[in-house]
Formats: C-alpha cells, sequence, structure tokens
C-alpha cells in the first residue's frame, strides 16, 4: 500500500525510501513476491467503500530498485479505481519491468502461473 503517509514519504524523500530496510533482502534473495494492495491510476472515479488506495505511478520504479521481481494484484484494493484503474495498474506494472499475477485483461491472462526456474521464467496454465 503506497498511500497516505507512504505517499507523503515518498514525494518527501524519494520513491526508494519506504524499502530502503528491506532493498538489500529483496535484491539478495532469489525472487520478490508482493502483495500490491493499491491502485496504481490517475483515474479520480473511486469505488464507493471505506477505504480506497491509490498510488501514482511513479512509485512502481521504488518497488523495482529495490528488488522487487513480481506483483500480486490478487486483493481488496486492486479495484479501488474500477476496471480502468486495474487496466492502469496493469500498463504501469508493465511499463515498469515488474510482472504480476492475480488480475488479467483476460480470463486466460488472470489465472496464467508464472513458473520460475534457473533464473528464468516460464509461463504456464493452470
Amino acid at each position: 500500500m503506497m498511500d497516505w503517509s507512504v505517499k507523503e514519504a515518498i514525494n518527501q524523500h524519494g520513491v526508494s525510501y519506504p524499502f530502503e530496510e528491506v532493498a538489500t533482502f529483496f535484491r539478495e534473495d532469489d525472487y520478490t513476491l508482493i502483495n500490491l494492495e493499491t491502485a496504481v491510476t490517475n483515474s479520480l472515479e473511486k469505488e464507493e467503500k471505506q477505504y480506497t488506495f491509490k498510488s501514482d505511478p511513479i512509485s512502481l520504479s521504488g518497488l523495482k530498485n529495490s528488488g522487487v521481481d513480481m506483483v500480486s494484484l490478487a486483493n481488496n484494493h486492486t479495484m479501488d479505481f474500477g476496471t480502468e484503474g486495474l487496466l492502469d495498474t496493469m500498463s504501469h506494472l508493465e511499463e515498469s519491468g515488474l510482472r504480476y499475477i492475480g488480475a488479467g485483461r483476460s480470463e486466460k491472462e488472470a489465472y496464467m502461473a508464472v513458473k520460475k526456474t534457473n533464473k528464468k521464467e516460464k509461463n504456464s496454465h493452470f
């Protein structure tokens, strides 16, 4: 979740700031997968729910710089800004070089698995 105080910290200290304490671990491990508990969009059309989280696309470079390889979009905040927010999120992830699982532009893409062997990724279906 890169909204609220985390967004403020990014604006004050830069995109890598929230991840400084974990970046060494993320860069040294075999593969880092995190839950992206936010929509990454500029959309203003948020869903009617108690909490909605939205992050600036530039914040993804902080994740990438810290060694994150992939994010999961299978959570309760991915759709906080509707279909437009989801599509924006996937596009911004692709532009930043971050892989994602747990959502897609089609059912086939949404259920696609990623298998990692010998530092190479291979897509396969369940």
